[in-house]
């Protein structure tokens, strides 16, 4: 606006805000100090709403909000001013709005390592049987390094047998095929223990009847 005004004569100026950046700027708040002998005719604005504050000493406080000024946008506020003192106006413009937050969703995912054993309930004594495990992640993440551990029918730890998978993706199903021969009577287990990185573990166990005449 103009540079030089006479008292009791109405005068028009502008504040002009941009966003020159690729995002939104939220809740802008224009705030600008009049003197509070300087008189507010008139306003107009092209985004928002203006309206009079609180008089702080000599100063009137005339705050103009945006909600939302776009990016690579600009908007403008007109105001018509009526000095009644002979004083120089010292017209000061302040700016404040809601600073962007940066989010990002980072997914989580967790392997999960189920067993099933397919083969007979009942054996007999000495005789030879084969049986199928199923190993299969239904997690959402990568089992790796599998370690699996076959306890032999009559629980000797000491014949343990052992199967590596580096690597079972998610969704993935693998199939082992067993021969296994009860040498013990009665009720035996078949027990079979899994562990991955990242304390991935599981546990089976299955109850078998072993016949001998």
């Amino acid at each position: 606006g103009p540079s030089r005004i006479l008292v009791g004569t109405e005068s028009t100026y502008e504040v002009c805000v941009s966003n020159a950046s690729s995002t939104s700027a939220d809740q802008v708040v224009v705030s600008i100090g009049l003197p509070a002998w300087a008189e507010v005719a008139g306003s107009s604005a092209t985004a928002g709403s203006a309206s009079a504050g609180l008089v702080t000493g000599e100063v009137r406080e005339y705050q103009w909000r945006i909600d939302r000024l776009n990016s690579r946008s600009r908007e403008e506020l007109s105001l018509r001013i009526i000095p009644r003192e002979p004083r120089s106006i010292d017209l000061q413009v302040q700016l404040d709005y809601k600073k962007a937050a940066a989010r990002t969703m980072i997914e989580v995912q967790e392997p999960r390592v189920e067993m099933a054993l397919e083969g007979p309930s009942e054996v007999l004594w000495g005789q030879n049987y084969a049986y199928r495990l199923k190993v299969s992640n239904t997690g959402t993440g990568d089992a790796t390094n599998l370690r699996l551990v076959l306890s032999p029918l009559g629980g000797d730890s000491t014949r343990n047998a052992e199967a590596m998978l580096p690597l079972l993706r998610a969704g993935e199903e693998k199939v082992m095929e067993l021969s296994l021969t009860a040498v013990k009577d009665h009720q035996v287990a078949i027990e079979v223990s899994a562990d991955a990185d990242n304390g991935v573990h599981t546990e089976l166990s299955r109850q078998i009847s072993v016949l001998r005449a």
